[in-house]
């Protein structure tokens, strides 16, 4: 009488857990990084559609804040999305060189440079700060940037679902902070304003809520 090595005492056996597996092929960071590029550039459609663009970026001078912000924005959307989907890969995402899963902790720091420079101007010049916050139009600024951060973090929970994150509240802060970013990014080609007491506050309000969001709702939703 044969022995089966992978059976236990009790009937439980390894190869019949084994037959009941389905290969799955890996999920392509590629494709998330496509995603994110589509939602992003369909996002910068809804600003031309709805709102239109800026003067200046219609006639081709842009002012240099806003190449600043955008700039600035992009760096954070796209370091912390590559942050994000390789978190989807854990064979990847613990890999200490990954550099996807460590440097977006340093653009974080350098877009902390618009709010940071904000406090400054209202501690140094208080009615100028006043001047340039602009209170009425931060509705749209945070209005338009959160939907359009719904729409871009949507499409990579999506992507999520078919991964394996570990660590779900970090994924879905970061989920939420890249689509944030590139949320506002979008809006930013509409934006007027090159102040930076305005640059300062809405620009980070609205890539805050889109990260607390992120941080709540995300993790239920990716969640295996």
């Amino acid at each position: 009488m044969t022995h089966n090595m992978n059976s236990s005492p009790n009937g439980f056996s390894i190869d019949a857990l084994v037959d009941d597996l389905q290969p799955v092929s890996p999920i392509s960071l590629n494709h998330g990084f496509a995603i994110i590029a589509i939602m992003t550039l369909a996002a910068l459609a809804m600003v031309y559609a709805t709102i239109d663009f800026r003067g200046d970026v219609m006639a081709g001078a842009p002012a240099p804040m806003f190449f600043l912000r955008l700039g600035m924005l992009l760096l954070l959307g796209t370091a912390t999305g590559i942050a994000a989907l390789s978190m989807g890969r854990p064979a990847i995402a613990t890999e200490k060189r990954q550099s996807g899963t460590i440097y977006w902790k340093w653009a974080v720091m350098a877009a902390l440079l618009f709010p940071v420079s904000a406090f400054v101007t209202l501690l140094v010049d208080t009615n100028l700060f006043m001047r340039d916050f602009h209170t009425v139009s931060s509705v749209k600024c945070l209005v338009t940037s959160v939907t359009a951060s719904l729409f871009i973090g949507g499409a990579m929970t999506l992507w999520m679902r078919r991964g394996a994150p570990t660590n779900l509240p970090l994924t879905g802060m970061l989920i939420g902070l890249s689509a944030g970013s590139l949320g506002a990014a979008a809006y930013s080609f509409h934006c007027p304003f090159n102040a930076v007491a305005y640059n300062g506050v809405w620009f980070p309000m609205a890539v805050g809520i889109s990260t607390l969001i992120g941080w709540l709702v995300i993790p239920r939703l990716i969640r295996w």
